[in-house]
């Protein structure tokens, strides 16, 4: 099963990227997500949805080149993204006043 991980970004927002291949449990998170409980033990305030522009996916496949390069001293030649999913949607959650 593929790990999903997030980050905070920029704005504070507490930002997951979900792949297409778990598209059929889309529906499930979202109706737990609009559960007045699930948000509040989880600490959510809002959240929002969004699909990751073309220039996103751009960035981190860049970013994730030049670490690959640093890391292994590949060059980009090698760069293997055959399992990549560059179609991704992203949910940004912001947490509930303490």
């Amino acid at each position: 099963m593929q790990q999903i991980q997030g980050k905070i970004d920029e704005s504070n927002l507490y930002v997951i990227k979900l792949p297409q291949s778990l598209r059929q449990h889309f529906s499930k998170i979202f109706e737990d997500l609009d559960n007045p409980e699930v948000k509040e033990r989880l600490n959510i305030d809002t959240y929002n949805v969004r699909v990751t522009s073309l220039e996103e996916v751009f960035n981190t496949l860049g970013e994730e080149e030049m670490s690959r390069e640093n890391q292994d001293n590949l060059s980009a030649n090698n760069f293997d993204d055959q399992d990549r999913e560059l179609d991704q949607q992203q949910i940004e959650f912001k947490k509930l006043s303490d």
